[in-house]
């Protein structure tokens, strides 16, 4: 498995056209550098893998020395200049009687890879046994498993934690995440086991499931006004027609506006595939949903992704809002006054998240800022504890 180097920097700074180009161009020398044999795939963003059917191992950590090499040498022209770009490699072996299945190999080689990364990049790293990763592997693999037997048997529990406006401290929506119910009543946030759900093919599956009970909420409770809720949502749904179909088929069976439902996208997410971080945009508002972009101001081409996006909300990052009250940083606040103004002319609500205190809280309705969220505001709770959410 390869992933290029720091390939963000590259489309923050010369442009998403140019990080096309390069990854074109990359997967040229992926391909023209290797057998017939070989199979080359792109896996998704910047993330590539060959498979080496007739290799040993040794043979076939050659062989990315070898790729690495000719990415090194690929140059595209981005704004006047040449752009080139390093990658790092993760190796893992097979054979035909191991006992591995295809879900083990690849977690194998992407170990590899995250060691690579780890080493200061631009290397390849060997998967063994021995190395102290195989406890890695044996804990994704469990994890998987638990995803699983929670996805079939009901074993996941939903929270919500309110954005309230910053004048009223009324509620104007909730937004909903998802934890994982472990033995002896311990909540599993949902950082611990989505990469895991993302690498096994089961994100999608979480998502349909977090949708799933926001409509069955919203169906449900009859308030007013009537609350909306927020639902995070990961690059698995963005991909092929399957999610925007679940979608449609189960609104179609509801009589609450459909505005109440808002998908939240982290501007990590929408930067990966902008192009189907925008055709999911339009498709949920085709279907009357809103689009919310989460960490807004977290990435350098913050405004680049806003201009291609057509989103209702916008989540200001949280290194921003965190101490806006205790310390005197003029660049968090020149940031934050510069979206609301933006926000206003483009007629996108804006939510500051991470109000930690009143101090903050007064400093954000004094710069224009409506919406808030944070511990100081309110906290997570399970949906069942929380009585607007109520039948």
């Amino acid at each position: 498995m390869l992933d290029l180097d720091n390939f963000k920097e590259v489309n923050d700074q010369y442009g998403h056209a140019a990080g096309d180009a390069l990854i074109i161009a990359v997967a040229t020398a992926l391909s023209g550098n290797s057998r017939e044999t070989d199979e080359v795939a792109r896996l998704g963003g910047d993330e590539f893998a060959v498979l080496l059917p007739e290799s040993n191992l040794a043979e076939a950590e050659s062989h990315a020395e070898k790729l690495l090499r000719a990415i090194a040498a690929v140059v595209v022209e981005g704004a006047g200049q040449g752009i080139t770009v390093a990658a790092s490699c993760g190796v893992a072996g097979f054979s035909s009687d191991d006992g591995q299945c295809a879900d083990d190999l690849l977690i194998n080689a992407d170990l590899a890879l995250y060691q690579a990364k780890e080493s200061g990049r631009g290397c390849v790293r060997v998967f063994h046994t021995d190395s102290g990763l195989h406890e890695k592997v044996t804990a994704r693999l469990m994890w998987s498993e638990r995803i699983r037997e929670a996805l079939d048997h009901d074993g996941f529990v939903l929270h919500a934690k309110p954005v309230i406006e910053l004048k009223t401290d009324a509620i104007a929506f909730y937004e909903l995440a998802i934890r994982l119910r472990a033995p002896g009543g311990i909540l599993i946030p949902a950082a611990v086991f989505l990469y895991t759900a993302e690498r096994f093919g089961m994100a999608i599956d979480i998502d349909e499931w977090v949708t799933g009970q926001a409509i069955t909420l919203l169906e449900q409770t009859k308030t007013q006004p009537p609350l909306a809720l927020g639902i995070n949502i990961s690059s698995a749904s963005l991909q092929g027609d399957r999610f925007l179909q679940f979608l449609q088929s189960h609104l179609a069976a509801t009589s609450f506006p459909p505005e109440l439902l808002i998908f939240e996208l982290t501007e990590a997410v929408a930067m990966a595939n902008l192009q189907r971080a925008r055709q999911f945009g339009q498709g949920l508002a085709k279907l009357g949903c809103r689009l919310a972009l989460d960490d807004f101001g977290a990435a350098f081409g913050s405004f680049y992704y806003l201009k291609h996006l057509p989103v209702d909300l916008l989540k200001i990052a949280g290194e921003y809002v965190r101490g806006l009250g205790t310390a005197d940083d003029p660049a968090d606040r020149l940031i934050i006054e510069a979206v609301v103004k933006l926000a206003k002319g483009l007629g996108t609500l804006v939510v500051a998240e991470f109000v930690g205190d009143l101090e903050t809280r007064q400093e954000l309705l004094a710069m224009g800022v409506t919406l808030g969220q944070g511990a100081f505001l309110g906290p997570s709770r399970d949906v069942h504890d929380i009585p607007a959410l109520q039948p």
